[in-house]
């Protein structure tokens, strides 16, 4: 009995230890194939109202990251140019409200050309202001 148990504890740890390493050289690859974005992938305009918090690539899809420090927000307009199919915390952006300090993660799908995007929205003191999010390709 001793030896089945031994034989097949064995086993297992031979087979883990190779899924183990299999799965740390599939997430370097990932990794490398499709590094982060950062800040000096944009220009924001808007520094001081929303905060660049991250960003990537995973083939022709783009996503952002940008924390709303503007206080509680309500989206009126979204234009897209060189991208495509553009969501906003997985929503149409229009009419969306985003609360001061949330995040707003923008997923797009990336076409050739300039990529901008034009984000209109009321403030929470009724005013409407411009955000504009331009991607500077290297």
């Amino acid at each position: 009995m001793e030896k089945k148990c031994q034989a097949g504890l064995e086993y297992i740890m031979t087979y883990g230890w190779a899924l183990i390493f299999i799965a740390t050289i599939v997430g370097a690859l990932s990794f490398i194939t499709s590094p982060p974005l950062n800040e000096q992938d944009f220009q924001i305009s808007g520094q001081g109202e929303f905060k660049f918090a991250g960003g990537k690539t995973i083939g022709d899809q783009m996503l952002l990251t940008l924390e709303n420090n503007a206080g509680r927000i309500e989206i009126t307009g979204f234009k897209e140019t060189g991208y495509s199919e553009c969501t906003l915390n997985e929503k149409q952006p229009e009419g969306q409200a985003i609360e001061n300090g949330q995040g707003m993660r923008i997923q797009c799908t990336t076409l050739d050309g300039e990529q901008k995007l034009e984000v209109r929205y009321t403030s929470q003191t009724g005013q409407e202001k411009n955000l504009e999010i331009k991607r500077t390709l290297s």
